[in-house]
């Protein structure tokens, strides 16, 4: 059976947190507004400051995956602990700014160079 997205960022050395099953009164998904995005770029990171071991593991789960760009959501739920919470291949500039943004635009002219 093909992997699920928190077993890939598990294997890649993200903290998932537990698994367990929901109930009715359980507390639902973490909210995305409460989360840190980091964007993974053909291997370099952009966005919040991470543990050097977190920043290795987002890029660990973009190669896994196959991506080339890859914003990752973390939450932090502690001083030095984060939980992966979702990732996407869409990636919000802003996170980034500027330095993402050029980088986007020298991936793809050397992309279509090649």
């Amino acid at each position: 059976p093909p992997q699920t997205l928190f077993q890939l960022a598990a294997a890649a050395g993200l903290p998932t947190g537990g698994w367990r099953e929901r109930s009715d009164d359980a507390d639902p998904t973490p909210s995305l507004s409460h989360t840190q995005p980091a964007v993974v770029l053909d291997g370099r990171l952009f966005g919040p400051l991470l543990p050097h071991p977190l920043q290795d593991a987002c890029r660990g789960l973009a190669s896994l995956l196959g991506t080339p760009l890859l914003q990752i959501e973390l939450q932090q739920v502690a001083a030095q602990n984060w939980r992966f919470v979702g990732a996407t291949g869409m990636a919000d500039f802003r996170n980034g700014g500027k330095p993402l943004v050029s980088a986007i635009a020298k991936a793809l002219a050397t992309r279509a160079a090649a």
